[in-house]
């Protein structure tokens, strides 16, 4: 089961949610040491 969903607000950019997910992994390889891996594709 997964947790893990962003919800953009309609002014939301893609770097915006690509920064967040940047955000979520640093926090959780401090607090747990564990790194976090995407499970989605990203196009570019």
């Amino acid at each position: 089961k997964h947790a893990n969903f962003i919800i953009a607000q309609k002014d939301c950019r893609s770097r915006d949610v690509m920064r967040l997910i940047d955000v979520m992994k640093e926090r959780v390889k401090e607090q747990f040491n564990t790194d976090l891996e995407l499970e989605i594709e990203i196009w570019s």
